[in-house]
């Protein structure tokens, strides 16, 4: 999965640091990611490499060090012309594995920071707070974290039979399993078991808890668990969320599923017998 790189570590804690040229820099407009081509990978600009073509971002924040890289945010949203931008999930595809989990997590924060820019209690300025990932209210004192959607993924099985989707209306279009983000007052548990009843009209049991992983496409936590059918195995289509909806045999699954998320090792699990 996208964020197993050990031996390397992604550290998130908080720290002052000061930019310095070896660097990594990541700015997201609606476009995508500020991108540049390195043989068949693309990658991050190093800050000396933005300096010496004279880009200059208002303001930029550290984010984390990968793999003894440190990371920093550019928080402008305008392109910078005649520069590359591309889109998280390609550029997550077309990255190596160290480059494609910084691009998630930067994704997530870049995000937080740009919607938060303002109080939503009394409508002031936030500032950066000193002393930990916040932002900070100064005339109310509101005070906001990033933002982190709790979400599960359920592959459902009926003897030899997984059950996998295809989603409705969105750009990604190859399998996935059954999934949401959990809602107000439910346990995860309760959401696993809502969501499937919910998308394809079924009934869950010996439900498993597998993984996690940080999720920065959808600023999310995913939680991975497997469940067994319970009952009638017949499919009840929620057309607004699903545009596809099957029970398959390993060898019926192909590879039409991503390699570097929680949701294609549970297929890969799955077709593996290791489930």
């Amino acid at each position: 999965m996208l964020q197993e790189i050990y031996p390397d570590q992604l550290d998130n804690s908080f720290k002052q640091k000061e930019i310095h040229d070896d660097a990594w820099v990541v700015q997201v407009s609606k476009q995508g990611l500020l991108s540049k081509k390195d043989g068949k990978y693309v990658r991050f600009y190093t800050y000396k490499e933005l300096q010496e073509a004279n880009i200059h971002f208002k303001q930029i924040v550290y984010g984390f060090q990968i793999a003894s890289h440190d990371v920093f945010i550019g928080l402008d949203r305008t392109m910078i012309e005649n520069y590359t931008y591309t889109p998280l999930r390609t550029f997550i595809a077309q990255s190596q594995q160290v480059v494609s989990y910084a691009a998630s997590s930067a994704y997530h924060l870049a995000q937080w920071y740009r919607r938060y820019r303002y109080c939503g209690h009394c409508g002031s300025a936030f500032h950066h707070s000193t002393s930990e990932r916040a932002l900070v209210c100064e005339v109310c004192g509101n005070i906001e974290y990033p933002r982190i959607n709790p979400a599960v993924i359920v592959a459902v099985i009926s003897g030899d039979r997984l059950l996998l989707t295809k989603y409705a209306g969105r750009e990604y279009a190859r399998f996935a399993l059954v999934a949401g983000f959990v809602e107000i007052g439910e346990t995860v548990e309760e959401a696993c078991q809502r969501e499937v009843k919910e998308e394809v009209g079924i009934n869950i049991k010996n439900l498993r808890y597998y993984k996690s992983q940080p999720w920065g496409v959808s600023e999310s936590i995913l939680m991975g668990f497997y469940a067994e059918v319970d009952g009638d195995t017949k499919i009840t289509l929620d057309e607004e969320e699903l545009a596809l909806a099957q029970w398959l045999k390993v060898d019926e699954i192909g590879d039409d599923f991503s390699t570097d998320s929680l949701t294609g090792q549970m297929i890969q699990n799955f077709k593996d017998g290791n489930h």
